[in-house]
């Protein structure tokens, strides 16, 4: 692997490790004679790009002819492939989008833009792009942000709004991270190549593994598709001064939070000292960040819902991807 790609694969695992301090903690009757019933055939992927705002965009698209559409964005990091396995189960309701910022995977890689308002302004021209005027919005992690952003300034382009361990007030991240313990017998990532790359994320990152996951995993290891370390630490840190105000989040929005145990994926050789330090750090000064946090959605959107999930992870789209569809559908559908 290439140093850029080595020190992007660590940023991305360093990410990782900020985001799962976000949640850690948080932690019918058969019919005799059942109709046959015909599924309906597979929606067929397809990938294209478009430019917009001034940069070309890469998208997935699964063209149902629906009326509805709904658009998937994904957290720092990954890219449109991360929807593979969990977006086309909503083919049946709506024509179904998933997008890739900037700066990332096959989007075109310009030295700016990497703000908020920027990002926002990318799925806006998109949207306008691929004729769409109005939409459902599906984001995971970081794009919590371009959600709360898209939504205040174009209200009326927003049917509703589903929140994947996203909604949260990222200017306190960074602090957060301050105070977690290092764990100094924490084994050292084996990038060297696909397989032990595979192994390391899989044991120490995920804790599971999907074929979005690797599809993930092989464009970052691919020079042509890998992004530039200074984008990926831009976009971290323009995330810290978004500022979200759910006030101005007028339309139906579902916010599902992870809890997970403040060791969950800790090592099997980790110390006590550590384990004892990790657990402190998680009542100390993750749990009241989550709670805070929750409180903020709660309390400041208008039409908000809160779901908690336990014991899952940041990633619950993947790790519970059953219940997260069911409950992500019972709220679509919810009038």
């Amino acid at each position: 692997m290439k140093r850029a790609n080595m020190k992007f694969e660590m940023a991305r695992i360093t990410c990782g490790a900020l985001l799962i301090a976000l949640c850690l903690g948080w932690s019918g009757c058969g019919d005799d004679n059942p109709v046959a019933v015909t599924p309906d055939p597979p929606v067929e992927m397809e990938s294209g790009f478009v430019t917009a705002n001034g940069v070309s965009l890469h998208y997935l698209d699964w063209p149902a002819a629906k009326e509805n559409t709904i658009l998937f964005l994904a957290g720092l990091g990954n890219t449109a492939h991360v929807w593979e396995d969990f977006a086309p189960e909503f083919t049946k309701d709506y024509r179904v989008l998933a997008l890739t910022r900037r700066g990332y995977g096959e989007s075109g890689k310009p030295a700016t833009g990497y703000d908020t308002g920027t990002l926002t302004e990318d799925v806006r021209a998109f949207l306008d792009a691929m004729g769409v005027e109005r939409v459902t919005l599906v984001g995971h992690s970081l794009a919590g942000d371009e959600l709360t952003r898209f939504a205040s300034l174009y209200p009326d382009r927003v049917s509703k709004l589903v929140y994947l361990d996203a909604a949260y007030d990222r200017r306190d991240m960074l602090g957060l991270a301050e105070f977690m313990p290092v764990d100094p017998d924490a084994p050292v990532p084996d990038l060297s190549s696909e397989e032990a790359t595979r192994v390391y994320l899989q044991t120490y990152q995920y804790g599971f593994w999907s074929d979005a996951l690797e599809t993930e995993m092989l464009l970052s290891r691919d020079d042509q598709y890998a992004t530039p370390p200074l984008v990926f630490l831009e976009t971290l840190v323009a995330s810290t001064e978004a500022e979200p105000d759910y006030s101005l989040v007028t339309a139906p929005a579902l916010a599902i939070y992870t809890k997970e145990s403040p060791t969950a994926r800790v090592h099997d050789g980790a110390s006590q000292e550590y384990l004892a330090a990790m657990a402190q750090w998680y009542d100390d000064i993750s749990r009241p960040y989550a709670e805070r946090e929750i409180a903020r959605f709660r309390d400041n959107a208008p039409r908000g819902t809160v779901v908690m999930m336990k014991d899952t992870h940041h990633y619950l789209f993947i790790h519970k991807e059953a219940e997260v569809l069911e409950t992500v559908h019972d709220f679509l559908s919810a009038e």
